[in-house]
C-alpha cells in the first residue's frame, strides 16, 4: 500500500490538490486537539489529542497525510507522520462502503 506525507502551510489546500488525484483520500492535521464529544459509534471517549491521525488511517483509509506546518513542531511532525503509517485501516464493511462511494 502506498502512502504519502504533504507539507504545507496550512495542509488544506495541498490536501485539496491532493484529492483530485483518483484513489488518493488526503487528511489534513495542523495540530493536537482533544475531542469534545465521542469519537466512534461505539460513544468511545478520547484523550490523545493525536486521535484525529488515527481516525482518518483506521475508518477512512486515507493514504496521505497533509501536514500543516505552521502550526506544528518538527517532533509533532515526526510523531505524526509515525502514527499515521502505523496505523490500519480497520476495513470494517460501513467504511469500506463510505470509502467505495467516495472513490464512485
Amino acid at each position: 500500500e502506498s502512502f504519502g506525507v504533504i507539507l504545507g502551510g496550512s495542509g488544506q489546500g495541498e490536501a485539496m490538490c491532493a484529492n483530485r488525484v483518483s484513489g488518493v483520500r488526503a487528511a489534513v492535521f495542523y495540530g493536537q486537539a482533544l475531542a469534545k464529544e465521542a469519537v466512534d459509534i461505539g460513544g468511545s471517549k478520547s484523550a490523545d489529542p493525536f486521535e484525529i491521525i488515527k481516525l482518518a488511517r483506521m475508518h477512512n483509509d486515507a493514504n496521505i497525510l497533509s501536514l500543516g506546518v505552521r502550526f506544528l513542531s518538527e517532533d509533532e511532525i515526526k510523531f505524526a507522520v509515525e502514527l499515521f503509517l502505523n496505523t490500519k485501516f480497520t476495513g470494517e464493511d460501513r467504511h469500506t462502503r463510505r470509502i467505495n462511494k467516495i472513490e464512485q
